[in-house]
């Protein structure tokens, strides 16, 4: 009765075993999913807060200039220095980069 008894258990077993192996590859992509969306969001909320600190040093330049009286000096003297320097082409890369204006030598 006992060697017969064993087969059937086996069987059981082996059903049980190929059942929890689809648990496990289950629950592995439902974490996975959840890593990946984590890391997307994660990459987005860096982005934004690239966007926005360039944003508020862009701000804090602007400020500034405007504070020391430099941007009326120059619109005053020569409009078109102003002109010429939004339009990149006095433009350090440095400056170009933190401001978002193409960089050109000046000719």
């Amino acid at each position: 009765m006992a060697a017969l008894a064993w087969p059937l258990k086996e069987s059981k077993a082996k059903r049980l075993l190929s059942e929890l192996v689809q648990y496990k590859t289950t629950i592995s992509l439902a974490l996975t999913s959840d890593l990946s969306r984590d890391i997307e969001e994660i990459r987005n909320d860096m982005l934004h807060l690239r966007t926005a600190l360039t944003e508020s040093q862009k701000r804090e330049v602007y400020n500034w200039l405007h504070a020391t009286g430099f941007c009326d000096q120059m619109n005053g003297k020569n409009g078109k220095l102003v002109d010429t320097v939004a339009s990149g082409s006095m433009v350090s890369p440095e400056l170009a980069k933190l401001f978002g204006i193409s960089h050109r030598k000046s000719s």
